[in-house]
């Protein structure tokens, strides 16, 4: 007889930056249906922070299934609709009613382009599959995260770049996922702050924003790999951020301008997150003190921090 699985259980996420994306919900002319094949193409970091999700397994005998969602403390079970989406992808493979409280604590800020519904979406689908004792590889239970974050217009090709992490790049779209990674050199540091929240579902329900988006998401991945290293990676983000016009259109002045002073400096180069008032910047260990005081000039409201690529993608654990 197997034993039980654990009621409580932990799930680290690493945030992520994406640099830039195409979207892929179309082909041939027609909408994709299937929402596990809607994505997109693009790339970017796993980070040294993460998304922490706690699945709790309540006691009770309720009469139906029910979920309480927390995060970052907050009650927020009627506003959470990504989570909430997860847990009923569930239902079907219940044989009874149960009662969960998932709760959400983020290492950095949301809606500023750090992936924090990517890492709530994959550690709420990852918890309950071990809390219930469910059959599901880390695919099938990232498939339910990305399905969640495409019908909530939350994310479209974060969650495959969360599960297997490092430095990679989404080369297909939706499910399954499929990607490449970038090799990157030991010490390199990703330095980021943020101003604010970009939403990202104003965007993605924006035609007009998504076919902007779509045209130069393409070009950007096809010369990346003309030549799939760190350095053109950097280029190729800052040239996807200039011809999208978001700069602008947004008047996001704070982010152009901590922007091009960082591109002054010697580094791999800074840009700008998708989707956030957030920047980055890649450089090797030696000059991540300039690069930091380049933030602080320009006070940015949240951050710096001083991160690295993690090539851990969600690790369980018990509190």
């Amino acid at each position: 007889m197997n034993p039980r699985p654990p009621t409580t259980v932990i799930v680290d996420v690493p945030h992520r930056i994406s640099g830039f994306f195409e979207p892929v919900d179309v082909k041939l002319g027609r909408s994709v249906e299937d929402l596990a094949r809607v994505g997109s193409r693009g790339g970017g970091p796993a980070l040294t922070m993460f998304g922490h999700t706690t699945i709790k397994l309540l006691p009770t005998t309720p009469s139906e299934s029910r979920c309480h969602i927390f995060i970052n403390g907050e009650d927020v079970t009627t506003e959470a609709k990504t989570t909430a989406v997860v847990f009923q992808q569930f239902l079907d493979y219940l044989k009874t009613p149960v009662e969960v409280e998932i709760r959400h604590d983020f290492d950095l800020p949301i809606g500023c382009g750090y992936g924090a519904s990517g890492a709530g979406a994959i550690g709420a689908a990852v918890g309950l599959t071990c809390v219930l004792g469910l059959p599901l590889t880390l695919n099938q239970a990232g498939r339910i995260a990305h399905i969640a974050e495409v019908m909530n217009k939350t994310g479209l090709g974060t969650v495959g770049g969360q599960l297997f992490a490092g430095f990679n790049i989404t080369t297909h779209a939706g499910y399954p996922f499929i990607l490449d990674k970038l090799i990157i050199p030991p010490g390199t540091k990703v330095i980021c702050g943020s101003f604010g929240p970009v939403y990202t579902k104003s965007i993605l329900s924006s035609w007009e924003w998504k076919e902007k988006i779509r045209s130069v998401g393409a070009k950007s991945f096809e010369t990346l790999f003309t030549w799939p290293n760190l350095q053109n990676f950097m280029d190729v983000c800052r040239k996807f951020v200039a011809d999208v016009g978001m700069l602008d259109a947004l008047h996001l002045d704070n982010v152009k301008n901590l922007m091009d002073e960082l591109n002054t400096l010697k580094i791999y180069g800074a840009s700008m997150n998708q989707l956030g008032q957030s920047v980055y910047a890649i450089c090797n260990v030696k000059q991540a003190t300039a690069v930091k005081k380049i933030f602080e000039k320009h006070e940015v409201t949240k951050g710096p921090w001083e991160l690295e690529v993690c090539y851990q993608g969600p690790v369980l654990r018990v509190p």
